[in-house]
């Protein structure tokens, strides 16, 4: 206990000793101790000197430094450097010095500098702060009016006639990168803009860990908007990454996770991943310029691992991402990386699935829609459960499969091509596919939660008019297949089920069969059966109208209708009678005959979903001799 206690008190005066700093572009003095916002700093390089495990630094909201945050100490895991941006944008643009330019032949001018090295791809902004680079691959004389290209030499321009650059004001991205770490550990950046650098956004290097990054927008950089290379450990939670080079470059033995992260209008790739392992969940990447996601394998020796390391294999798991638009491949997986997608929508680009060279992907729950091709593969591996593709074609190797026949090279029967329906918030509405003995919309599910990025709004998917009802003919799966009976005596075990049969059909070849038997018992005895359907986890709420057909033999049992919500509260239809021969249509017009009892779940007295379920509830009185009982139920529809 003295121990627990010493230990104690020495966390508390190592948490004492953790200062909060400001820093303020404005109205800050790099003389002040910047230890109130009335005495900030005026420089972020200032206030960088300054931190240390545990502290804070708060930047004020609505500044633009032009200058890069250079960690140079670490934190704790309990005592993490912490930066609270508020907003405040890190931007690596300066003027262009106009007596620079020199005019080298008839419109075509000239600024020299040698920024263009390596991975540094600076850019030009004319003085409306549109982007006027373009590759740095370009040759000079091949510029248009009002075109740029900055190479290694320096800046070259196109000018319109008469345009004089010299009278003109330009912009460049003249330094490197906005957040940068090395070898720096425990660090939290919230809320901060980085922009206009000639590198990266975001860049860690060297052995970083514990570094989590939240609400970062990262935008027209030359490189990455986020950076993380060699053995860094990083989280990223909602981020806006846009007009860079790449969205995301992770590579080497790096391990990340990313949440709520939208990539979008890279010129290159909107998250290239090789090596290492990471998570990617509830994100979207779209309309990059040669490729939506790439994993691929990366040689780890460099880094002290022995050949052959797993880590040199990107292994990746994707959950809710829905990648659309752009060029290229939604999803390459290439060397020997290995991908994991569930619950993901590729739609709308080139390709959707292009495997490569041993790479291997294992598509759960996946929609691949809208794409010239869905599928390209070549000494790659493929498995699928429960996906849908339309259209299926597909290069395998040298093969070009297209409908059932690319189905059956799954080898699983839960997979479907047909024609795939979305709603607008890019969730599929059909097929409805079995996966876990529940049925389940293939595909992209979740809401992403991007507060700062407004909600896409362009048709990316194709979509028809939505429709909420939902119909089962028992031909191929019975929905209401979940039994129960309830309040039958301990000493009478009676024995039931509802399967698929041939028996009885309202239409079709099948439906489904109730049987149930009741042994003897010392006495009469009142219960009730449950049928219970699966959990539909595509239906919205609230349910207006459901029926079904009922096959009767005049036993006169009462029954009754009811939907289960999300959170459990159950809405009672009102009581009938199974008194008729034959099959009949059961119908519960909700918005006509409101619900005779709600009960149970969060008593807030409205359908929450989904998920939905529906039951069926027949009562029954049985006879001390006991007895059976049997129906069939057939086209259960709901809307």
């Amino acid at each position: 206990m003295k121990i627990l206690y010493v230990i104690g008190i020495m966390m508390f005066a190592i948490n004492g000793m953790a200062s909060v700093y400001y820093v303020n572009n404005v109205i800050g003095e790099d003389s002040h101790d910047g230890l109130s916002a009335d005495k900030p700093f005026k420089t972020i390089r200032q206030a960088m000197s300054k931190l240390s495990a545990g502290d804070t630094l708060i930047m004020a909201p609505g500044c633009i430094f032009h200058e890069a945050m250079v960690f140079q100490r670490s934190g704790t895991p309990s005592a993490p450097v912490t930066i609270e941006a508020n907003g405040s944008i890190l931007s690596g643009r300066e003027k262009v010095p106009a007596d620079n330019w020199k005019q080298i032949e008839n419109g075509l001018w000239f600024n020299a500098n040698h920024l263009q090295t390596g991975a540094l791809r600076p850019r030009l902004f004319n003085g409306e702060g549109q982007m006027i680079s373009v590759h740095f691959k370009t040759k000079p004389q091949d510029l248009k009016e009002g075109e740029a290209v900055w190479n290694q030499n320096g800046i070259y321009y196109r000018a319109a006639a008469g345009e004089k650059p010299t009278e003109k004001e330009f912009f460049g991205t003249y330094k490197e990168s906005g957040v940068v770490l090395l070898n720096h550990n425990y660090v939290v950046v919230n809320n901060i803009v980085t922009e206009n650098f000639a590198n990266d956004g975001v860049n860690a290097h060297g052995s970083c860990r514990g570094l989590i990054f939240r609400n970062l927008i990262s935008r027209w950089n030359g490189d990455d908007g986020f950076s993380i290379h060699e053995d860094v450990q990083a989280c990223l939670y909602g981020a806006h990454l846009h007009h860079n080079d790449f969205g995301i470059q992770d590579i080497s033995i790096s391990r990340s996770s990313f949440f709520g992260v939208l990539s979008e209008d890279n010129r290159s790739i909107g998250g290239d991943f090789h090596g290492g392992m990471r998570s990617i969940e509830d994100s979207m990447f779209r309309n990059n310029g040669e490729m939506q996601l790439r994993f691929a394998t990366n040689g780890a020796t460099y880094m002290g691992l022995k050949k052959d390391n797993p880590l040199e294999n990107a292994r990746a798991y994707l959950k809710d991402v829905l990648v659309c638009g752009g060029r290229g491949a939604a999803l390459q997986v290439k060397g020997k990386a290995d991908v994991t997608a569930f619950q993901c929508t590729f739609a709308n680009t080139e390709t959707g699935i292009d495997a490569e060279e041993k790479g291997a992907i294992h598509l759960v729950l996946c929609a691949i829609a809208n794409v010239g091709q869905n599928i390209v593969g070549k000494d790659a591996t493929l498995t699928a459960a429960s996906c849908a593709f339309s259209p299926a074609t597909t290069m395998w190797g040298d093969q070009k499969l297209e409908g059932d026949a690319f189905r059956n090279i799954l080898g699983d029967a839960t997979n479907s091509v047909q024609p795939l329906r979305f709603n607008e918030k890019f969730r599929v509405r059909s097929p409805i596919l079995l996966f876990r003995k529940e049925l389940k919309a293939p595909g992209f599910a979740s809401p992403i939660d991007l507060p700062f990025i407004p909600k896409p709004t362009e048709e990316l998917l194709a979509t028809e008019p939505i429709t909420t009802k939902h119909e089962f003919d028992f031909e191929t799966f019975n929905p209401w297949s979940r039994f129960y009976m309830n309040n039958a005596k301990m000493d009478a075990t009676v024995k039931g089920n509802s399967v698929l049969s041939r028996e009885q059909a309202a239409s079709g070849a099948q439906s489904a069969k109730i049987s149930i038997q009741f042994p003897p018992a010392p006495a009469a005895y009142s219960c009730f059966l449950k049928l219970f359907t699966v959990q539909f986890h595509d239906c919205e709420a609230p349910l207006q109208r459901v029926s079904c057909m009922l096959y009767g033999a005049k036993q006169g049992n009462s029954f009754r209708l009811r939907v289960r919500d999300k959170d459990g509260e159950c809405f009672y239809g009102p009581m009938q009678k199974l008194n008729w021969d034959g099959w009949k249509r059961v119908i519960w017009d909700i918005t006509k005959v409101p619900p005779v009892e709600i009960s149970g779940g969060n008593l807030n007295r409205k359908q929450d979903g989904p998920p939905l379920e529906i039951v069926l509830e027949i009562f029954f009185e049985s006879p001390p001799e006991g007895h059976a009982f049997e129906c069939f139920v057939d086209d259960l529809s709901f809307e």
